[in-house]
């Protein structure tokens, strides 16, 4: 088996990985990411010192979204449905044959 170095998830992926990490089952959310930036003079090796911008990610989360219209929203309840006890008991005398 070949070794993976790198998994790259696209941003609705990645809110539907948070909504089931975070057990959250209900309401429409979206990918909030703060960024944090710094203005000032910056130089790159060699290069002469210029005005320039860093950029770095300070963290990400989900944000509740009111409209469920909103292009970016994920429904919970449909990513990372509610599992009833009793539906697991089905299943599994669904397998076994009964």
């Amino acid at each position: 088996m070949p070794l993976i170095n790198q998994y790259m998830l696209n941003v609705r992926e990645l809110t539907e990985m948070l909504i089931r990490q975070l057990d959250i089952h209900e309401g429409f959310w979206m990918l909030n990411v703060s960024f944090n930036w710094y203005f000032g003079d910056i130089t790159l090796g060699d290069d002469p010192l210029l005005p320039g911008v860093t950029l770095r990610v300070q963290g990400c989360g989900l944000q509740r979204v009111e409209d469920p219209t909103y292009p970016m929203a994920v429904d919970a309840a449909t990513c990372y449905p509610v599992r009833h006890p009793d539906w697991d008991a089905g299943l599994h005398r669904l397998q076994k044959g009964e």
